[in-house]
């Protein structure tokens, strides 16, 4: 084994930071992977949604922690189907003009478990460092 850790970017192309900014800094790697592997579970538990409804499951799923707005979840939306992780279809809306529904492709479904192992590692990294914490404060 003994490979390091799991890098779910390597290789891929330049993306952007896709809007998500909970603490009001810069954007990141770390904000991408963590909304990108958002957007893709999101979409893995609806099966297919379209932006808008992509953007209030994000909010319900994180608690309102993430709260990503239209223009962002598009061109993220749109760079997941570049990179081949969605595939997007024109349905015609109930009151309105046609929308895009998105799904997941079959390496998107693939993507999203090499997240998954991604983001349980950093799991444990983050549990480790609040274990550290805590001791310290009990101690002290």
């Amino acid at each position: 084994m003994g490979r390091g850790p799991i890098d779910p970017y390597r290789g891929r192309g330049k993306v952007d930071g896709g809007g998500f900014d909970p603490a009001g800094g810069g954007g990141g790697r770390g904000r991408r992977l963590l909304l990108d592997a958002a957007v893709l579970a999101a979409l893995a538990k609806q099966r297919s949604a379209h932006g808008y409804d992509l953007r209030r499951i994000l909010t319900e799923l994180t608690g309102g922690f993430m709260q990503v707005d239209s223009g962002n979840i598009y061109r993220l939306l749109r760079r997941l189907e570049l990179d081949g992780l969605v595939t997007s279809t024109w349905t015609e809306g109930d009151f309105g003009p046609q929308r895009r529904e998105y799904r997941l492709t079959r390496e998107g479904w693939e993507h999203l478990i090499s997240l998954r192992e991604h983001l349980e590692a950093r799991e444990r990294v983050f549990r480790s460092v609040i274990d550290a914490i805590d001791g310290s404060v009990a101690a002290s």
